[in-house]
C-alpha cells in the first residue's frame, strides 16, 4: 500500500506541474520549431520526475517507511529520471511522427 501511494504521489507531482508548465509556455513554444519545443518538453518532465523522486524519497526517509542509503538514492533518482525521459520521447514521436 505504501508503494501505491508513493507511486501515485510522484507521478502527480511529475505530470500536474509539467502540464501546467507546458500550458503557461504555449506562447513561446509557438515561435520555435518542432525540435526545440519536444527537446525542452523532454527536460522538463526530467527535471520533474527528478524533484518528485527526491521529494518523495526524502519524505519516505523522514515518516521512517525507508531507510537512507545515498547509493540507493541518486540510483533511484537517476532511473526515474531517464524512465521519464525516455516515455515522454516515446510519446512525443508516437505523436508527431
Amino acid at each position: 500500500m505504501i508503494q501505491f501511494v508513493r507511486s501515485f504521489t510522484q507521478n502527480a507531482l511529475t505530470i500536474i506541474p509539467s502540464l501546467y508548465l507546458v500550458d503557461y509556455l504555449r506562447p513561446a513554444f509557438k515561435n520555435a520549431s518542432i525540435l526545440s519545443v519536444s527537446m525542452r518538453i523532454v527536460l522538463l518532465l526530467m527535471f520533474a520526475a527528478a524533484v518528485s523522486t527526491a521529494l518523495v524519497t526524502l519524505s519516505m526517509i523522514n515518516f521512517g517507511w525507508l531507510t537512507y542509503d545515498s547509493r540507493t538514492f541518486v540510483l533511484n533518482i537517476v532511473l526515474n529520471t531517464v524512465l521519464a525521459g525516455g516515455f515522454t520521447t516515446v510519446f512525443l514521436l508516437y505523436f508527431f511522427a
